[in-house]
């Protein structure tokens, strides 16, 4: 078994993998057909073939498919993949292809056809996935501020006390002290943090079926969105930096 990961897949992807995968059955069997079995949103399975399912638009380009196994079994040969959107539509399932049979040559060249069809369909982006820890720390680093500006805020109400930056260390004045924010921040700061990180990394699974149309994908949507508010973020800086730089 072979894992497939940091891949985006689109229709023609799809279709190209499953040729391949079907002309190399063929060559041990000429009469053989692969056999496709495609799992919607809601769980609805369709069943096939090539020719039925996977060269038509009506399945991969007009619905929302989430896991397309494709497979060959003959007496001595047999070729398997599966392509899974994300974890897959069970937890314990991921993306793979297996290759088996009596003739190594037969079984060498089909991997090694498969594996160039999958050099060909698009990286998945993998800088959430590689930012996990760094994203935990930013939302703890994040946590910590917070609370240490809320509480300076608080303290500062009162004009005769000294500021929180001023006495940190000092009991008397802050029952509350740089020291317990921190080591509550950092307590606190993992559970939102793992949730935001796990939630980031979900929206670029590490296989993508690009499948259907762009309001079908809840991750496309996200994404997009998720680019709009940070331009509606960075644009004025921007704006007002340019302006900056253009007035005397």
């Amino acid at each position: 078994m072979v894992h497939i990961r940091g891949k985006v897949f689109t229709p023609d992807d799809i279709r190209r993998l499953c040729r391949v995968a079907e002309a190399a059955g063929k060559e041990r069997n000429p009469d053989a057909q692969l056999r496709v079995t495609l799992t919607g949103t809601e769980d609805d399975r369709y069943e096939g073939t090539l020719a039925s399912l996977i060269e038509p638009d009506d399945y991969l380009v007009n619905r929302r498919i989430l896991e397309v196994e494709a497979a060959f079994t003959l007496t001595h040969s047999r070729i398997d993949i599966d392509l899974v959107q994300g974890k897959g539509v069970w937890s314990w399932k991921s993306s793979s292809f297996t290759v088996q049979g009596n003739d190594p040559t037969w079984v060498n060249g089909t991997i090694r056809r498969i594996e160039q069809e999958l050099e060909r369909a698009r990286k998945q982006v993998i800088w959430p996935m590689r930012s996990r820890v760094l994203g935990i720390v930013m939302v703890t680093a994040a946590i910590w501020a917070g609370m240490w500006l809320l509480t300076d805020a608080i303290y500062n109400a009162e004009p005769e006390r000294p500021t929180l930056a001023d006495r940190v260390d000092s009991d008397a004045y802050y029952p509350v002290t740089a020291a317990t924010l921190r080591m509550f921040a950092i307590a606190a700061g993992w559970i939102p943090g793992l949730a935001l990180i796990g939630w980031l990394v979900g929206q670029w699974p590490n296989v993508e079926l690009q499948t259907g149309q762009d309001f079908m994908s809840k991750e496309r949507r996200t994404r997009r969105a998720m680019l709009a508010v940070a331009g509606a973020i960075v644009l004025p800086f921007v704006i007002n930096y340019a302006a900056g730089l253009a007035l005397p």
